[in-house]
């Protein structure tokens, strides 16, 4: 599990200790939809999904004075899909008989 340490001192986090339970979740639904991953290859992923949740799935990226707000497009952010990808984490298979 990511616990608040990670959160603050590694990832940098801006939220207190609030966000705690976001990791929880974050971590249950970033870790269901991920293949095998150590729980290290996917902190980051897991506390960028907790900040969108937290944040009502508004994220925002800046760029210089370029700034954009974005709402989730799915269960998981695109910025925490955009790191698990880059990781070769994400299953891309097709369901077959219903099963994943």
């Amino acid at each position: 599990m990511i616990g608040y340490r990670y959160y603050k001192d590694t990832f940098g986090g801006r939220y207190g200790e609030e966000i705690v339970p976001w990791l929880r979740r974050s971590f249950m639904l970033i870790d269901s939809q991920t293949i095998a991953a150590d729980e290290e290859d996917i902190a980051d992923a897991v506390c960028v999904q907790a900040e969108a949740m937290i944040g009502d799935g508004v994220t925002q990226l800046s760029l210089g004075d370029y700034s954009e707000k974005r709402r989730a497009e799915g269960p998981i952010c695109s910025e925490a899909m955009a790191l698990l990808q880059a990781a070769g984490l994400c299953y891309r298979g097709v369901p077959i008989g219903g099963v994943v």
